[in-house]
C-alpha cells in the first residue's frame, strides 16, 4: 500500500486518483486535461492559491514508486521535477519541512507533524483515508495485495519449514513484523480460510516458540 503525505497545516480535505496522477505524471493517463501545479487548482486559499505544488517521491529502486505508478500513473510517466528520495523517512521529514509539499510512500512512517491524504477513486466519490480496515474492505484506493507462493503436490503434506513460516507469519509476532515493513496483515476470517485449506492449525501464537 502507498499513501500520498501532506503536511498537517495544510487544509486540503483529500485528492481524487484524476488530481493525483494531474500532480504527479506528465502522461495524465487518468484524462485531466489540466496539470495541477498550485495548491489554488485544488480549492486553496488564504496565501495557498498561487503557492506552488512541490512534489516528493521515491527513487527508481523503490518499490513504492513502482506501485504509486501502477496505481495511480496507469503506467505513465513520471513528471521531470519530483525530488526524488531513498526513503519514506526522508520523504516525510521534507514534507515536514515543507508545508507546500506533497509526496507518497509506503505505509511504514509516521509523524506527527505530516499526515496521510484522504484518496477518493472519481470526482463526487468520498474520501477514504488508508488504514487497516479500509484496506481490508478494499475501499482504499491505492491498496495492492503480496501474495507468498510455494510448490507443493496435492498429495503430499507441507514441507516442515513452510509450516513453521506460515505459523510464524500469523503469530503477534508475525504481524508485528509485517506492520512494521509497512504492511497490514489479511483480515483474520482470511488468513483462517486459507489456514484450514492448508490444512494447518487456526490457533494464533504470540510468537514462534522454540
Amino acid at each position: 500500500m502507498v499513501m500520498n503525505r501532506l503536511s498537517c497545516p495544510n487544509p486540503l480535505p483529500g485528492l481524487t486518483l484524476e488530481q493525483v496522477d494531474a500532480m504527479f505524471s506528465s502522461s495524465q493517463k487518468r484524462g485531466s486535461n489540466t496539470d495541477i501545479s498550485q495548491w489554488g487548482q485544488l480549492g486553496l486559499a488564504n496565501g495557498w492559491n498561487e503557492a506552488s505544488i512541490q512534489l516528493h517521491g521515491r527513487d527508481r529502486r523503490s518499490e513504492a514508486r513502482a506501485t504509486f505508478q501502477e496505481l495511480v500513473l496507469r503506467g505513465g510517466e513520471f513528471k521531470s521535477g519530483i525530488l526524488e528520495h531513498p526513503g519514506a523517512a526522508s520523504v516525510v521529514s521534507n514534507i515536514d519541512r515543507n508545508p507546500m509539499g506533497i509526496g507518497y510512500s509506503g505505509l511504514g512512517l509516521h509523524s506527527s507533524n505530516v499526515r496521510a491524504v484522504p484518496i477518493a477513486e472519481k470526482e463526487g466519490m468520498p474520501f477514504v483515508s488508508p488504514s487497516r480496515e479500509t484496506v481490508v474492505d478494499l475501499t482504499y484506493p491505492l491498496r495492492q495485495a503480496l501474495y507468498l507462493y510455494f510448490d507443493k503436490s496435492p498429495q503430499t503434506p507441507l514441507p516442515e519449514a513452510v509450516q513453521e513460516f506460515l505459523t510464524f507469519i500469523r503469530s503477534q509476532e508475525g504481524e508485528a513484523t509485517v506492520a512494521k515493513a509497512g504492511l497490514f496483515p489479511v483480515a483474520l476470517t482470511q488468513a483462517e480460510n486459507r489456514t484450514l485449506a492448508l490444512g494447518l492449525s487456526t490457533e494464533r501464537t504470540s510468537s514462534m516458540g522454540p
